[in-house]
């Protein structure tokens, strides 16, 4: 089964101010509320690992491959629960300037497996929920920059 999780929040600010703090992975701890922290090779090809957490400060790691690291456009992962095909979700952030002044940042991830049928309610609820309050808290620190 897929499912995919599509958000996008809208940035006053320039593409080098946002994909600074997007790829500030060091200091995701003092304002991200869902990615608690990512480390490891940044490069394409390089292996992360990557932390995230939700309200209840419970919080799950996992390994991933880095698929795209295009300064400034994009950045994704590809990550693996146990093997490939019981529950793969391949991460991106894509930036795009959409005016002299403004930054649309879409966040998206494309989930298969066969676990993802019994998680569909959560990705559909929770884990949105959580990529929009990521979106959110960037636009807030950049902004407030």
């Amino acid at each position: 089964m897929k499912f995919e999780i599509n958000t996008e929040v809208r940035i006053k600010a320039t593409l080098d101010q946002v994909w600074a703090v997007l790829m500030d992975f060091e200091h995701y701890k003092a304002w991200n509320p869902f990615i608690y922290d990512v480390v490891g090779n940044m490069s394409e090809g390089g292996l992360i690992r990557v932390t995230l957490h939700d309200d209840s400060a419970h919080k799950m790691s996992f390994k991933a491959i880095v698929l795209a690291h295009d300064t400034n456009k994009q950045f994704t992962w590809l990550g693996r629960l146990w093997m490939k095909g019981i529950f793969d979700g391949e991460h991106s952030f894509v930036l795009e300037q959409v005016s002299e002044d403004t930054v649309k940042l879409t966040q998206s991830e494309m989930f298969r497996g066969v676990l993802v049928r019994p998680f569909l309610k959560t990705l559909q609820h929770k884990t949105t929920q959580n990529f929009q309050k990521m979106n959110d808290a960037l636009k807030k620190k950049v902004e407030g920059l």
